[in-house]
């Protein structure tokens, strides 16, 4: 039987990248695939084993709040009493309640925003939803002093290019709204935030 080990015993850059990058492929499978969203990605939720010559190999679990989605995501319009994820780790647009549907770009987001400023400020645990999204908001807009923690000094650079690509889908989506009174498509926020796009952030084409 594998041996699975939480995230916080990964001390390598490429192993840490591998991990996330394994997360999202599965994640991508099972949404492309029988259609299931997970929906609360955090910390604790990303595990990790080792397989043939070592290899480390990221393993996705708990999918007690995950759905299965239909094509017009008819089951995921939310109410505000049954919200879901973690709350360090949810995505702004679902703390500040921009979004009434949970999309796959606001699991995404849960990896580098919700992980890295989950370590490196404690005091975010205590933090109420509206209070949240606006430090998260101001982390993303200055996340070019960010200076990362401990776990994650190693790939620094990958996580300020994954803050990049959240922070200019936040500007396309605003400036849109400023200059012709129209909204980007909701689900990628213009094609900016996929699968695709947060993978090559990671340098995975």
């Amino acid at each position: 039987m594998d041996s699975y080990f939480p995230m916080t015993q990964l001390h390598t850059a490429s192993d840490l990248t591998q991990v996330i990058i394994d997360v999202v492929k599965c994640h991508r499978a099972l949404h492309e695939g029988p259609k299931i969203l997970h929906r609360d990605i955090s910390m604790n939720n990303i595990m990790f084993c080792r397989g043939k010559e070592n290899r480390v190999i990221g393993v996705l679990i708990d999918f007690d709040l995950a759905v299965e989605v239909d094509p017009q995501y008819r089951s995921l319009h939310l109410d505000r009493r049954f919200r879901t994820g973690t709350l360090p780790f949810m995505a702004i647009d679902l703390l500040d309640e921009t979004d009434k549907i949970h999309w796959v770009r606001h699991d995404l987001e849960s990896n580098p925003l919700g992980i890295e400023t989950t370590m490196a400020f404690q005091v975010w645990r205590k933090s109420n939803m509206p209070t949240l999204a606006e430090k998260k908001v101001y982390f993303l807009s200055k996340s070019r002093m960010y200076e990362p923690t401990a776990l994650f000094g190693s790939v620094a650079v990958w996580v300020r290019l994954l803050l990049r690509l959240f922070r200019h889908a936040r500007d396309a989506r605003e400036d849109t709204e400023d200059e012709t009174s129209e909204t980007l498509d909701p689900e990628t926020l213009g094609g900016c935030i996929t699968y695709e796009t947060f993978l090559h952030s990671l340098g995975e084409e």
